[in-house]
């Protein structure tokens, strides 16, 4: 017999000087799809600044009118699944041209009518009548990274990324699991909230594994482990980006902001190498100082993205 187990597994940073932190575990085992014949598959997560409500309360109320007016009904979990709707999910395909390369690719959203958020997901699609597996989500959530390992029995996946905060920011991110059902459909429940005040480390965590007993054995026939890291951020307010030739002679020197720095920068012939210094606003001194060689690539900033959250971008160097 099948059997799954749920872990949402985070961690509240409750004093982030310290270091502390606390984790609730949740398990959940109602997962099973309306025809009964699968459960479906946790495929990712939409992450919220507002905690999003599904219960219909209305039809909560009404079946136990009784037990809330004498007192003795405390709203749970428990209570409330059965009264819990599911927001489906709406794919967003479009062409986009990659500011790096200059190659043309596609992009696959998933919205929410009527929700602000951003997600990174995985999830199954046809394409030209062979099933693809298809990793997306909104640039929110930074150094994404998806992995997929098929195994004798089923199929492991893993998700992670980090949701950079600047140091001002001070609200409760919540995270909402996503589910894909057998008929391909994606829907959002309810997820737990972090508090986060723009400084320190935090992350969140979701796992499932699906056994079947197979030659007297248990096997492990579907797997998902979503990790979510915060890191609150001092992102600066200009970059000046310094060219230096091999007898160390400035050659070039230019300010840009976090908006104007491009995604591509073409260097002088002459430049053997490059120092970067951020500077955070009404602040005189460097807040940091980065050096840059030819073998060197990509420099990396954090671009602001909206409700104090920063998005952490590579910039590709031209050496000449």
């Amino acid at each position: 017999m099948k059997n799954r187990t749920i872990a949402l597994l985070f961690a509240l940073l409750m004093l982030v000087s310290a270091g502390i932190s606390a984790v609730v575990t949740l398990v959940r085992e109602d997962m099973q799809n309306e025809a009964g014949t699968e459960k479906d598959r946790l495929i990712g997560v939409y992450v919220t600044t507002e905690y999003v409500s599904l219960v219909d309360m209305e039809k909560y109320i009404e079946d136990n009118i009784a037990s809330i007016m004498s007192g003795s009904n405390i709203l749970s979990p428990e209570d409330t699944a059965a009264y819990t709707e599911k927001l489906y999910a709406v794919e967003k395909i479009e062409e986009a041209i990659s500011p790096l390369t200059g190659e043309t690719y596609t992009t696959h959203d998933l919205t929410f009518p009527g929700l602000d958020g951003f997600g990174s997901y995985c999830y199954k699609t046809q394409k030209n009548g062979t099933p693809v597996s298809i990793s997306g989500g909104l640039g929110a959530i930074s150094e994404r990274h998806t992995s997929i390992k098929s195994t004798d029995y089923g199929e492991e996946f893993g998700l992670t990324g980090t949701i950079y905060t600047s140091d001002d920011f001070n609200s409760v991110l919540y995270f909402n699991p996503l589910y894909q059902s057998a008929d391909g459909s994606i829907y959002l429940v309810p997820g737990t909230g972090i508090h986060h005040s723009g400084v320190g480390l935090a992350s969140h965590t979701m796992s499932e594994e699906e056994t079947t007993e197979k030659d007297g054995e248990t096997v492990t026939v579907y797997r998902s482990d979503i990790t979510v890291n915060i890191e609150g951020v001092v992102p600066p307010d200009r970059i000046t980006l310094l060219q230096f030739s091999a007898d160390n002679e400035l050659l070039s020197e230019t300010e840009y902001t976090a908006d104007t720095m491009p995604q591509t920068i073409s260097l002088l012939p002459d430049t053997e190498y490059i120092i970067t210094e951020g500077y955070a606003a009404g602040e005189d001194g460097a807040i940091f100082r980065e050096l840059y060689a030819a073998d060197d690539e990509y420099i990396e900033i954090f671009r602001p993205w909206k409700d104090g959250i920063c998005t952490k971008e590579s910039v590709k160097l031209e050496w000449n």
